[in-house]
């Protein structure tokens, strides 16, 4: 089970003492093992059990959470790979190779096959992949408004609202 996004968000925790207590020559390598989940956080006997609670906790909520998005995406996966994704190409303003279809979003470029696996020159997260594919599949070609419109207000929303919620229910 995944507990947080990187080491260094377990490193934020930690006492940074490299007391070697937990049987590793660093903090950071006591932080990489538990991501890896070769350790748990309680393994640290500089923390106490009230904070390592909490975050098991959190670990809990975020890999559901994880788990949706990745759902998700997968679901958003399936319906593409079924239609001619090049023919969205002049809808959504991108380019095709003929082969792929490339996206330019937020200064970089996306590259989408047609098993909708999106290649990038930077980040691939389904946080992000999520809307990317979303905008593949449902755009309707109209000019952006410039303005900001939550999920809940958009027709098919609530179904992705959850997945951008923060604190939304696992």
């Amino acid at each position: 089970m995944k507990k947080f996004n990187s080491p260094l968000g377990i490193y934020k925790i930690l006492p940074k003492t490299n007391c070697r207590q937990c049987d590793l020559p660093t903090c950071m390598a006591f932080c990489a093992a538990v991501f890896k989940a070769q350790k748990k956080l309680a393994d640290c006997p500089a923390l106490d059990k009230a904070t390592t609670e909490q975050f098991e906790e959190d670990s809990i909520a975020q890999s559901s959470m994880e788990l949706r998005w990745m759902d998700s995406l997968k679901d958003l996966k399936e319906k593409i790979a079924k239609m001619n994704f090049l023919a969205r190409t002049e809808i959504i303003g991108a380019e095709s190779n003929g082969e792929k279809i490339t996206v330019k979003c937020l200064g970089k470029k996306f590259e989408i096959d047609a098993e909708a696996n999106l290649t990038s020159e930077c980040h691939k997260h389904a946080w992000f992949a999520i809307p990317l594919l979303s905008y593949l599949l449902f755009s309707t070609g109209k000019e952006p408004a410039g303005e900001w419109v939550p999920f809940r207000e958009l027709k098919s929303g609530a179904t992705w609202n959850p997945l951008f919620s923060p604190g939304s229910p696992s």
